[in-house]
Parts: structure tokens; sequence; C-alpha cells
């Protein structure tokens, strides 16, 4: 359906209600919306086996806002439906500055949704938030603890969350190795690798979460309605940070890294970025928001890789075979829990990879070797920057996928008899349009991007592992 049709026939999606319930150590948060006049949604998302003394710690305000976040961070997969010209608040009362963050969070994590279906979102008066009752579930520094028996210098350890891919698998073994407090891994509904990935690691403690989206979303978008991308990070933000001062954990440690800060595409002016709610930007963004308004006390939420591209995360986990046959990053086959070997995400994988590993290894880890597919070629191209826009998907930066193509083609050209079809394509289309590529590969691979939030002891961690990696 066209978005005009869908805003006359409904023009607003209300959040009515929150509520949590706590059963047999299961905590389960609910948020009631309602898209005007009468489609009802109900989201909930359940964190396995709190303890009873952990629930009991927390205050009922603190419940309440917990109840109040999660709806808001899960608000973005039910308006877009219909992406009605008002969002209403009815469950707590926002400050402008907070009012202010959705609207930012809407307009620029929405992006793709709305390149992607052709909406125009420059209009001034496009959303609005409204915010009609007033049960206020704003921190007030002068109370006090938020958390009834929790002192910040009690909470200590890392929350790691595990999405099956490499990146998270690096800061497990690089935290394993040179993080001294507890690490205990989190899991939202977890896939295959990621439960493989915990039974390789029985001695580390896992927390586990299951959301559930209302069937009714799924049944409109079967119908017509609208479908794409949301910010599911920024959800995913929310729900650990939350996690973590339930269990008294200090820092949530993410795994993005500098490559999910560039824009996929421009469109009516304005870059649309597939993955903001992995960026720099928003990571701040939503720090500074958790410290002023999640209850105290704060936990500390950062991306550990941040420095770095994933041509370097690349070379970090290929020191890791033990992760080989586990790890998956294919979204199009996730369900099976395999390489589709036709997508951009699996291409950019298998090209960041392929300088470091046997080839042997790769087809034993993809099936195939995808540089002698031809048909990828297109999608190459749209990789380093040779096409309009780069494929939204959480690839890398244009100028780090030019260098990995350019280190498969060295590759290829010192060990195999001919070339691949994508080594051939590269040298024939690509490299004299090009200069100073071995200059551009060392700049990439010796890189440490200073803007990032990593705390102190996490830099050393990272300085010394790029110093004997990238330096030496």
């Amino acid at each position: 359906m066209r978005i005009d049709e869908l805003r006359k026939k409904h023009s607003k999606l209300s959040l009515k209600k929150v509520s949590h319930t706590y059963e047999e150590s299961e905590l389960t948060f609910f948020a009631d919306f309602v898209l005007e006049p009468e489609t009802f949604f109900k989201a909930q998302v359940t964190i396995h086996q709190v303890p009873e003394h952990l629930y009991s710690a927390l205050s009922s305000h603190a419940l309440n806002n917990y109840a109040v976040h999660l709806g808001l961070a899960e608000l973005f997969s039910y308006w877009k439906a219909a992406a009605p010209e008002e969002i209403a608040i009815e469950v707590a009362e926002l400050s402008a500055d907070q009012i202010s963050f959705w609207h930012d969070l809407l307009i620029k994590g929405m992006g793709e949704f709305f390149y992607v279906n052709q909406i125009d979102f420059t209009k001034p008066d496009f959303i609005r938030f409204s915010n009609p009752f007033s049960t206020s579930f704003i921190k007030d520094n002068q109370t006090g603890k938020e958390l009834k028996d929790v002192d910040q210098h009690n909470l200590n350890g890392c929350l790691l969350p595990l999405g099956g891919g490499k990146d998270s698998l690096v800061s497990l073994e690089l935290l394993k190795t040179h993080f001294q407090e507890p690490i205990t891994i989190f899991a939202l509904n977890p896939i295959e690798a990621v439960k493989e990935t915990i039974a390789l690691n029985p001695d580390l403690p896992v927390i586990t979460a299951t959301r559930k989206i209302d069937s009714t979303l799924l049944k409109l978008n079967k119908s017509g309605y609208l479908n794409g991308h949301t910010p599911f990070s920024s959800y995913l933000a929310f729900l650990t940070s939350i996690v973590a001062q339930i269990f008294g954990i200090k820092y949530v440690v993410l795994s993005n890294e500098r490559s999910s800060n560039e824009e996929s595409v421009r469109y009516l002016d304005h870059p649309i970025n597939h993955q903001y709610s992995k960026s720099y930007e928003l990571e701040e963004s939503f720090s500074n928001y958790a410290h002023q308004y999640l209850p105290q006390p704060s936990v500390e939420y950062f991306s550990f890789l941040r420095p770095l591209y994933e041509l370097q995360i690349a070379k970090l986990f290929s020191n890791s075979p033990q992760y080989f046959p586990i790890f998956k990053s294919c979204n199009r086959n996730q369900k099976t829990n395999s390489w589709c070997g036709e997508c951009s995400k699996c291409l950019f994988a298998y090209i960041i990879l392929y300088p470091y590993l046997d080839e042997t290894v790769m087809t034993d880890i993809f099936g195939i070797n995808l540089l002698n597919n031809e048909n990828l070629w297109s999608t190459a191209k749209e990789l380093i920057g040779y096409s309009h826009q780069k494929p939204l998907d959480c690839v890398g930066t244009h100028e780090e996928s030019l260098v990995a193509l350019y280190l498969c083609y060295q590759k290829d050209k010192q060990y195999n008899k001919t070339l691949s079809k994508i080594s051939e394509k590269f040298a024939n289309e690509v490299l004299p349009n090009e200069q100073n590529l071995d200059q551009r590969t060392n700049e990439v691979m010796i890189a440490f991007n200073e803007h990032h939030s990593l705390p102190e002891q996490f830099v050393r961690i990272l300085k010394y592992v790029h110093q004997e990696t990238f330096l030496t």
C-alpha cells in the first residue's frame, strides 16, 4: 500500500500500556500498542533465570522505567506498518530532551526504510510525538539510588552480546585473554551459531532473553502494509543495559566496528546508513540518554572494536580456528545456519578473510570459492564504491573493501596459476583507476580510530593487541 492511503486509515500509533510479570525466575516486560483506530499489538521480551534476590532488589520505579523504555525501543517495529504521522506516548511523561532523542532515532534509524519505500521524511510535519499523560518516570538525581541494594562500586564484569558473527567472537577471545573481571555472555533469541559458541565456552555464565513480535504485525505485512529495516541495535542497547543493571554488571561490551559509521547511500540529500544503530553517533547519543534517564547506577555501554576496521577484525579472527565451522553472518540463510554464497554479506565476509586463510579452509567455511562466481562482480562493485550505493547490509567501508579485493588479487596472483573470476575483473576494471594501493592498504591495516568510548582498561587491551598484530 502507499503511505498516503495508510496514513489516512491510521493517523496515530499509541503506546498505551506497559507492564511486567515475574514468575519462576522469568522476568517479562510487555508493551501494548494501538494503531488507531483499532489494530492492537502486544510486544514482549522475557529475561530468563533472574534470581529472586535480584528481582527483589529492583524498586517499582526502576521496573516501570525499564518497561517504558523497552516499549519505546519497540515502537519502530510497529510504527513502520503504516508510518502514521503521530506517535502518542501515554505511559510516562517525557522531557523535551527525551522526545528529541526518540524523534532523532526514528528519522536516522529508519532511513533505510524511507529509502526503500520511497517515503519523503524531510517535511517538517512528517512525524510528531505527543505526550498527553504525566506518569513521570524521569530519574531524579536528588532521590538517591534507584536500585534498592546496589551501589555503583559493586558493579563489576562485562556483559558481551553474541550475534553469531565473527566480530563478537573476536571480542570474546580478546576479553578471555586480557580482561581480568568476569565475562557474561548475553544472547537474545540465540541462533544455532550462538548456541554452539556457548557450548565451546562452558565456563562462562550466560544470560538469555526471548523477544516476541506480535503476530498481528506479521499479518499486516503479508496483507500489503509497509515493512523494512528498523534500528534493531538501539533496542539491543536498551535491553542489554537493563539486563546489566539487573545482574549488577558494570560494562555492556558491544562489537561494532568503525566501518559501521559510513553511510550506504544518499536520499533526499540525507545520508542513509543501514548500520546507523551500530554507529558511533548512536552509541554516544544512547550513552548520554541512558546516564540521564535509566535508573542509577548507570552501566557503561560501548563498542570494544570501534577503533578497528572489519578487515583488521578479520585478521584477528583468523587466529581462532575453533570458530571457523561455527560463525555465520549471512542474513538470508540465518534460519538454516548456513551461508547462501550469493549476498553482499557473504561476499564481504569472504573477501576480508581470504587474504588470511588457506583456500581449502575458506571452502570448508563457505562451501565454495566465491571469488570464482562472476555473477558476484556487480555486488563487489557496490562494496568498493563503483556503484551508486553500498549494499544495504552490514558490510565494510568502500576503502577497506577495495583494499580487501586488492589483497585477494595479490594472493591469487602469487599462489594460483590463473586468477579467480573476481580477481580478473578487479585487475581489468579497477586496478587501472586506483593509485597507491600498497600505501592505502598499509594505512587501513595500521589504523586505530581514536573516536571511541572505550574505558581506559579496554583501550589498553586493544592497543596492545593492535600493536602486536598490525605494527610489529
